[in-house]
């Protein structure tokens, strides 16, 4: 039945999906108009005062000392053992040597 439309009929159809192509993609447009406007204006209530940003700033510099500070620290505990290990061993290595000599012990 399809294939029996005339030409004025197939034009009709072709211009109620235009039109209906046309009104889907008016509605998508309003959405997305409503959703900019509704993220626009949560910004704008919740935007940070100047004070808050240079308080924010001030906390991100101070996370940073303290962690910079936490490296130090764990580096210089490393150092610190890896001299204590040496020492231990010198000692050892030592007192070894006083042992198989035979010299005598304090």
């Amino acid at each position: 039945m399809g294939d029996n439309l005339g030409g004025t009929e197939r034009l009709l159809l072709a211009q109620q999906a235009r039109l209906d192509d046309d009104a889907h993609k008016a509605e998508e447009l309003r959405i997305a108009l409503l959703v900019r406007a509704v993220v626009t204006e949560t910004v704008k209530e919740h935007s940070l005062t100047s004070e808050e940003r240079e308080w924010v700033r001030l906390a991100i510099k101070r996370e940073a000392r303290i962690e910079s500070f936490r490296s130090a620290v764990i580096e210089k505990t490393l150092a610190g053992l890896v001299w204590a290990a040496l020492v231990g061993i010198g000692l050892a290595a030592w007192e070894y040597v006083k042992f198989k000599t035979g010299a005598p012990r304090a």
